[in-house]
């Protein structure tokens, strides 16, 4: 007995002898309306039909193609055609699941959203604090490397942020507008079985079949269709072999020539196409497939981006030329520089980063252009803290204090209030340990700190204390900056750092600037190793002011000048330097 046969046969003796008002529904009835969207879809791309269009294909062909359409709609789907029709009961069923299934991948996206919303406002403020110590660390060319590398990696992190969260917002806008077909369509059902008088078991599910024999006949003809119908699947995989094979980069398929339906017209027809073949797909295993891949989604978020290299070089060529005059002149001095900066990903959260070194004097004293390993070291998260464990290059009060390598770990936690803490050693210190609270908004930065060095240079040991506030002010950064130094050598101090300063340096923007003017007043006690290119280091405590400009030439091509112009608080003696570099960025990978 054939499957039409069966249905009718059921339904007539359910129409007789039980309820008069059963609506039956011929196996191979396809709606006009879906013959039209899946032409739509064909023109769009979605898929590929015989010559003639879809117009005359079965119920069970139009589900396979339904399925490949939200395929191709979804990488990440892995379906299987199938088919299978069934009656309103059994439609009731699978439109319920699909109805639950909707909320269920609903609810995770949501969920999914959330975690990546503050992922992406933790990158976002990370980088956003970059921009702004820029203007804090203009001119300060220590470890500019160093802290350009920082921002890079911020920069990449939000930008993975921003595409997952963009990503995920549009799946879920697609999911809603899919799952309001489903709704829509439940609900028509439901009518229907209202309208039929058909018995719904109080869970909500409509009651089985009585008559298991006219069941197990109607599965056995489906075996038959199902046969069948691959031979007509078969015959249209041919047809996209030997016919238009615009179909994969969405050039025109359909018969007619239609203005094309925008994306969310698309994802409307192929959303009533799902509802309309539920049944059919639920036969072939596509729910199974889209639970299982929502499942892996709401585990993980996915980026479409291509994998970043896992081993990335940045470097930098820098010719720099000082002029010294002054009582504690060094004379002038030429240099030729060339840093890399290697960074291994080991496992998407540790990194292992070095710098490699060669500096050569052309003019005057200075080194002698050996190749050496200066930073190497493990950065990372370990739960809430950051980490970075070895030799690295650390700043201490903007530079005003030491800017230079440590030896050591140090370890980063919090926020709003931001807690940095190292333990390690320094050049001018066997051992050194620092604690430092940072509190930062809009409108303002304020800064304190701790510095122990246990001795400089074998002399006494020193311990500064720093307290620093920032404000932008109109057109410039305001930053206010006191420190105290306790040293038995050198004799108790107080200090103070006043700047202005405007722009940022970005390597990769031809025509950005920065620019900055400080005032110095520090006692020998209230520093170590100073950021500026002047001669602090030479001095018994200085006073006075220094002046820096960057300016970004063409792409990774930068200017920077510095003059500096202090008096020895001891002597009272005069020194002046005018420094200037042209710098040249690289790297082995692509932004």
């Amino acid at each position: 007995m054939s499957y039409a046969m069966t249905v009718f046969s059921g339904c007539g003796l359910a129409a007789l002898l039980v309820v008069p008002a059963v609506i039956c529904t011929a196996e191979g009835s396809v709606p006009d309306w879906a013959y039209d969207a899946m032409n739509g879809l064909a023109e769009a791309g979605y898929v590929v039909l015989p010559g003639n269009g879809a117009q005359g294909l079965s119920r069970q062909q139009m589900a396979m193609l339904t399925a490949q359409a939200l395929k191709r709609m979804d990488d990440a789907n892995n379906l299987q055609a199938g088919n299978q029709a069934v009656a309103l009961t059994r439609e009731y069923t699978a439109i319920t699941r699909l109805s639950v299934q909707d909320e269920m991948q609903e609810r995770m996206l949501k969920d999914w959203i959330a975690r990546l919303e503050s992922e992406y406002k933790t990158a976002f403020n990370a980088v956003k604090n970059d921009m702004q110590e820029s203007a804090r660390y203009s001119g300060q060319t220590g470890d500019a490397g160093q802290r350009r590398l920082q921002y890079r990696q911020n920069s990449e992190a939000l930008d993975k942020a921003a595409v997952d969260l963009a990503n995920a917002e549009a799946q879920l806008k697609r999911h809603q507008i899919m799952m309001q077909q489903t709704q829509a369509r439940k609900a028509d059902i439901e009518q229907s079985m209202v309208t039929a008088r058909l018995p719904v078991e109080a869970s909500g599910q409509p009651a089985a079949p009585n008559d298991q024999a006219s069941a197990d006949d109607a599965a056995a003809d489906a075996t038959d269709v199902a046969g069948t119908e691959t031979t007509a699947a078969d015959d249209s995989a041919a047809a996209a072999n030997t016919g238009d094979a615009g179909a994969a980069d969405g050039t025109d398929i359909g018969t007619g020539a239609a203005k094309p339906a925008s994306s969310e017209d698309l994802l409307r027809s192929v959303g009533d196409l799902r509802v309309e073949f539920a049944a059919e797909l639920a036969e072939i295993g596509y729910f199974d497939d889209v639970a299982a891949q929502s499942q892996a989604v709401a585990q993980t978020a996915p980026t479409q981006s291509p994998p970043a290299k896992r081993l990335r070089i940045d470097g930098e060529v820098r010719a720099d030329y000082g002029r010294n005059t002054g009582s504690q002149s060094i004379g002038n001095r030429g240099r030729l520089r060339l840093r890399l900066y290697p960074d291994y990903n080991i496992d998407g959260n540790w990194h292992a980063i070095g710098m490699i070194e060669s500096e050569k004097a052309f003019i005057g004293e200075g080194s002698d252009g050996k190749i050496k390993l200066d930073r190497y070291y493990l950065h990372g998260h370990s739960g809430a803290t950051l980490l970075d464990i070895g030799a690295y290059s650390t700043l201490m009060a903007e530079g005003n204090i030491y800017d230079s390598k440590f030896v050591g770990v140090r370890a980063q936690v919090g926020g709003p209030v931001k807690y940095t803490a190292e333990v390690g050693k320094v050049d001018a210190a066997h051992r050194a340990s620092t604690l430092t609270a940072s509190y930062r908004t809009d409108d303002y930065l304020l800064e304190g700190g701790w510095y122990h060095f246990d001795s400089i240079y074998g002399g006494a040991p020193r311990t500064i204390y720093m307290a620093n506030f920032r404000k932008p002010m109109g057109w410039f950064d305001f930053g206010a900056m006191f420190l105290h130094g306790a040293d038995r050598d050198q004799g108790n101090g107080n200090g103070y750092v006043l700047t202005l300063s405007h722009g940022r340096e970005d390597s990769w923007n031809p025509g950005t600037y920065s620019v900055y003017a400080k005032y110095y007043h520090q006692p020998a006690s209230t520093y170590v190793e100073h950021t500026m290119n002047g001669m602090a280091d030479y001095m018994a405590g200085f006073e006075g002011f220094g002046l820096g400009y960057s300016y970004t030439l063409q792409k990774d091509w930068v200017l920077s000048l510095e003059y500096d112009h202090l008096r020895d608080l001891r002597t009272h003696s005069f020194n002046n330097t005018i420094w200037g570099s042209v710098t040249y960025f690289f790297k082995n990978y692509r932004d």
